[in-house]
């Protein structure tokens, strides 16, 4: 390590270099984006497609059946999902991890077009989202104002912001232009439904001609013949010329039928859904969102708008809070050096190696394209206390060596090994698979990047400062003395009583393993956020009546919890059609305090509710915090039996979206129609008109797009249906009417049909035996992928580590020694969070990955010292090894613990990571300095 000796002998050198470094990394921390969570990539298509009210049944046969096989042979495609709802098509197709999304979406569009033809008449283009009905906006706003001005404005300059991908609005009722035909008189004038919808489209005329010259010019000529008002649509001439429209209908302007309600604290609006991009900077979205609101406010007094939620508010709070415990655990590690050394000059020479190594990381995040997240910052967290673990080594076998050359490099090797251990550990992390993976890149990366620029640090400013102070003299703190003295009693104890210490070390594995089998394990862990109740009635219950149960519920939460908010999104307000006019979901912030739903729904029947956690990481796992179970069957009566037998095997769940819902079905009587000549395509459209009516074309007027909506006077019930004469038969006498029940959606996996329970995740659930095959995946799924890759990946950093330390020291048996140290921190992590009530999660997973190489460092510096006093002949080197590396082992496991100290409390991401290291440090330390000892006393070299 000659090149030591550089930065020595060139402080001018050395201290330029590093404050080039720290401005090249502040400049580069400006230049980068930052987000909640890293860019993570989801390879998920959604392919959309309406049939306005088609049963569910007709869908899937008509619509969902053709797609899925025109789909089929895609590439990268992993697993297809559909639901047949009423009127609505959803087909959700999952590709592999790294798919290009955009080549994808080419082909799935060429497939589509393929199969146009084949679909019904009636059924809307598909439609191909990136998105999912898992996907969740980012931003709500609840506004009020002009309906054109916020279509035409509002709308259309958020989306032009860098990083939305779509800004949708709900509430709005369209306008049209309703005709409403009286079937009386046009019994009377024989003028059928069919003649009407004929004459509208014959006037919905524009075609280009071609181009005429006129002098030296020419133009092109177009050819026109479209209507645009009432007035014009009511003059136009029906039954063969006779009559006018106006004869046999009312026309006029009016809104579509009200299907759904947005409120705000009980005021009623429209809401705004912010979408971003997947590769959109949400806390740069939302700086974009608030300007423009508030510039179009300061222009347009009559617009408001309440921010319902935005998930910067999330990030802001995330980032302020972890670089707040970064701060205090930089200043814990600080006081934690002082306190152990008794002379200022040592914690402030070790203080540099902190600031430096982080502030010079930001640079090589920015040559990498990382951005600065959650993840990365508790990577950075996490090294926080290990980026003095070097410098301490270092400066301490300079004290103790009384010349800084000599003390630097004596123990390179060993510094550089320790350092190199802890890095290898990070490395499996790119076999953790899926989202998990994604997520823990960052956080690898940022640990492995600081502790590569502290060992430099190490090796280079702390032996110049350590030169340019002077003579630093060796003085123990008040602490440490105590801790030495108490140490000197509880290893020779320990060495008296050698074999109690076995059993007791063996009682301690056999108490973590009981442990593991009481944590309760998830994917996750819960963050605090917002709270989302959710209710439905019967299906396509009026609006109104849910309305008015929203309201009920909103005014008593309002004046029971005082200052919260809450967004009502009442009735069909999703894109997919999953929701209805029973259907309510209410997002309650600022609550503090707990939601019993039971008690809000005690005097309702016939109603379900959830009160879930609105978490803003969970559009990124899509099965948060749930059991997925899916039951194939072949027919209706078997998929009948089955939740007849799952309903006692899981009597608290019910499979989503599988009610049955009554339906009347008008079966048409063939031979009455053969005997009377009555055109059935004719019929059917009649019937149509007199039940909902159908939006016959769109016109544009004024600018604006308008649909005609063409329908009857309204006939009350299936009695005033059946009284209509069609040709003067009365329809009672075409059709039988049968009471049915019909499924309310049907759901297929792969293309076959199955029941879906998403059962809420609880630790230790025992699901029971089923009598029938069952695919699991969601929560259950998730939790074992990333259980088994972390496990995988824990191997491999123990396979690193090993070989490792057989090269360093040359030898198979001492890195065996050395790794004892493994399971002990594995066993403490185990036991903390079991005490701490922390769930075994990926994050903590992760922490017990990281101890790997954290703990072995301490065993490295000991070891190192006791292979020294033995060559040297001394009887117990390994007792005198802990006894003389004491100081920097404590120093470098408290300046850890306590760096992760700060983002080790609260409900947060980081959390349980925090807690699972340092459990495992505390129980290590104590193996490194009593059991690895004794067992190289003992042992190994007796």
């Amino acid at each position: 390590m000659k090149f030591i000796k550089i930065f020595i002998d060139r402080p001018v050198f050395t201290s330029m270099l590093f404050l080039t470094t720290t401005v090249i990394g502040i400049i580069s921390f400006f230049n980068l984006s930052y987000d909640l969570l890293p860019n993570i990539t989801i390879p998920k298509l959604t392919v959309l497609t309406n049939y306005k009210n088609a049963s569910p049944k007709i869908v899937e046969n008509e619509v969902t059946g053709k797609i899925e096989e025109a789909i089929s042979g895609i590439y990268g495609i992993t697993s297809v999902k559909s639901v047949s709802t009423e009127g609505n098509s959803i087909v959700t197709l999952n590709f592999e991890r790294g798919s290009d999304i955009k080549l994808s979406i080419l082909k799935l569009r060429e497939r589509l077009n393929d199969i146009e033809w084949e679909l019904p008449e009636g059924v809307s283009p598909p439609v191909i989202l990136n998105e999912s009905p898992s996907s969740m906006p980012i931003i709500g706003i609840w506004v009020r104002g002009d309906r054109d001005f916020i279509r035409n404005v509002v709308i259309r300059r958020m989306e032009q912001i860098n990083g939305v991908g779509e800004a949708k609005v709900i509430g709005f009722r369209s306008k049209q232009i309703i005709i409403r035909l009286n079937p009386a008189i046009m019994q009377t004038y024989a003028i059928s439904v069919n003649d009407v919808i004929s004459t509208l489209r014959e006037h919905d005329i524009s075609v280009p001609l071609g181009l005429i010259e006129t002098g030296n010019y020419t133009f092109p000529i177009r050819f026109q013949s479209v209507v645009k008002t009432p007035s014009e649509i009511e003059n136009l001439p029906v039954g063969g010329g006779e009559f006018h429209l106006k004869d046999i209908a009312r026309v006029k302007y009016g809104e579509s039928k009200k299907e759904s309600e947005i409120m705000f604290n009980g005021e009623e609006g429209v809401l705004i859904r912010i979408y971003k991009q997947w590769n959109g900077n949400t806390y740069k979205i939302s700086n974009g969102i608030l300007a423009l609101l508030k510039e179009i406010k300061s222009q347009h007094g009559n617009f408001l708008y309440k921010i319902s939620y935005d998930d910067a508010i999330f990030i802001k709070s995330s980032f302020y809070n972890l670089i707040i415990s970064l701060i205090l655990g930089g200043i814990l590690a600080f006081m934690v050096l002082f306190l152990f050394t008794g002379n200022i000059k040592i914690p402030l020479i070790l203080g540099f190696s902190i600031p430096l190594s982080i502030i010079f990381s930001f640079f090589f995040f920015y040559i990498f394209k990382f951005n600065i997240n959650i993840m990365s910052l508790s990577g950075i967290a996490l090294a926080t206390g290990m980026l003095v673990d070097s410098s301490i080594v270092v400066l301490e076998n300079i004290i103790r060596r009384k010349n800084v050359l000599t003390g630097s490099t004596e123990v390179g090797l060993a510094v550089a090994t320790s350092t190199l251990t802890t890095i290898a550990v990070f490395f499996p992390i790119i076999y953790i698979r899926g989202i998990a993976g994604m997520m823990l890149k960052p956080l690898s990366f940022a640990i492995i990047i600081t502790l590569l620029i502290s060992l430099f640090v190490a090796f280079s400013l702390v032996p110049m400062l350590a030169n340019r102070t002077g003579e630093i003299k060796e003085k123990n703190g008040k602490i440490y003395g105590y801790m030495m003295r108490y140490f000197d009693y509880l290893i020779s104890e320990a060495y008296k009583n050698h074999k109690k210490v076995f059993i007791v070390a063996l009682a301690f594995l056999v108490l973590s393993t009981l442990s593991f089998l009481f944590l309760k394990k998830e994917t996750f862990p819960p963050t605090k956020t917002d709270k989302e109740l959710i209710f439905e009635l019967p299906y396509n219950t009026e609006l109104n009546e849910t309305i008015s149960i929203s309201k009920r519920i909103s005014n008593y939460l309002m004046e029971r919890y005082g200052n919260i908010n809450i967004l009502s999104e009442i009735g069909q307000t999703d894109p997919f059609g999953i929701t209805h006019t029973g259907y309510a979901r209410l997002r309650i912030s600022g609550l503090n305090g707990r939601i019993d739903p039971g008690k809000l729904f005690e005097d309702y029947r016939d109603v379900s509710y959830s009160l879930n956690t609105v978490n803003p990481i969970s559009p990124y796992f899509e099965n948060f915090g749930k059991y997925k179970l899916l039951i194939p069957y072949n027919s209706f009566d078997e998929a009948n039996r089955k939740i007849k037998i799952l309903a006692k095997l899981l009597p608290e769940y019910h499979p989503l979206f599988s009610e049955e819902i009554p339906t009347i079905e008008l079966q048409l009587k063939d031979y009455v129609a053969k005997e009377f000549n009555i055109p059935t395509d004719e019929l059917f459209t009649y019937v149509k008109m007199m039940v909902a009516g159908d939006k016959v074309l769109n016109i544009e007027s004024n600018g604006k797009k308008l649909g005609i909506f063409v329908r009857f006077d309204k006939i009350s019930g299936i009695k005033g249906i059946l009284s209509a004469k069609f040709k003067g038969i009365p329809l009672k006498e075409l059709f039988r009417v049968k009471y049915i029940m019909t499924p309310r959606s049907i759901i297929r996996y792969n293309g076959k049909r199955v029941l879906e329970y998403d059962l809420p995740y609880k630790s230790g659930m025992k699901l029971p035996e089923f009598p029938f095959k069952v695919l699991f995946g969601g929560e259950l799924k998730e939790y074992d992928s990333a259980l088994e890759s972390a496990v995988f990946a824990f191997l491999i950093s123990v396979f690193l580590v090993y070989m490792i330390l057989a090269s360093f020291y040359e030898s198979f048996t001492l890195p065996v020694l050395i790794m004892l140290t493994i399971p002990f921190a594995v066993s403490g992590s185990l036991i903390t969070l079991f005490f701490t009530g922390t769930s075994l999660n990926i994050m903590s997973l992760i922490g017990i990955v990281v101890l790997v190489g954290i703990v072995v460092n301490n065993a490295i510096v000991l070891l190192d010292q006791a292979e020294r006093l033995r060559k040297n002949g001394m009887l117990f080197p390994g007792k005198e090894a802990a006894r003389r590396r004491l100081r920097p082992i404590l120093m470098t496991t408290l300046t850890t613990i306590f760096g992760l100290i700060p983002i080790s409390f609260g409900a947060t991401l980081q959390s349980p990571l925090g807690r699972s290291v340092i459990g495992g440090l505390l129980f290590s330390t104590f193996v490194t300095l009593i059991f690895i000892p004794i067992i190289y006393d003992k042992v190994v070299y007796r």
